[in-house]
C-alpha cells in the first residue's frame, strides 16, 4: 500500500490537469507524468526494498538462516543427477532384451 502512494502521489497533479482544463501546472509536473510509469516503477521498487530491509519478513529471514551453502546443494544435486539411469533421459533402448 505505501509503495504504491509513492508511486502514485508524484503523477497526481498531471492527472488531475489531464481531466480537467481548468486545472494547470508546472511544465515540470507535464513531463514527471509522461515519465510516471518507469519513474514510478522504480520509486514503488525502491520503497519495497526499503520497507523489506528496515522490517524484514521473519520467515523469509528463517528460511535464509536454515538454508544450505551453495556448495552443499550443487554436491547434493550434482550426485543425485550423476546417479539416475540416462538410458531413459537420452532414450538409449537396450533392443536385445526381449520383453
Amino acid at each position: 500500500m505505501l509503495q504504491w502512494l509513492f508511486r502514485v502521489i508524484p503523477s497526481f497533479p498531471s492527472f488531475l490537469a489531464s481531466i480537467s482544463s481548468t486545472i494547470s501546472v508546472p511544465n515540470g509536473f507535464t513531463k514527471l507524468y509522461y515519465l510516471c510509469f518507469l519513474l514510478g516503477l522504480f520509486i514503488a521498487g525502491f520503497v519495497y526494498a526499503l520497507l523489506h530491509y528496515v522490517f524484514p519478513a521473519p520467515l523469509l529471514q528463517a528460511f535464509v538462516g536454515s538454508s544450505s551453502s551453495p556448495r552443499d546443494l550443487m554436491a547434493k544435486y550434482e550426485e543425485e543427477w550423476d546417479s539416475r539411469d540416462t538410458s531413459i533421459i537420452f532414450g538409449q533402448v537396450d533392443h536385445n532384451q526381449v520383453p
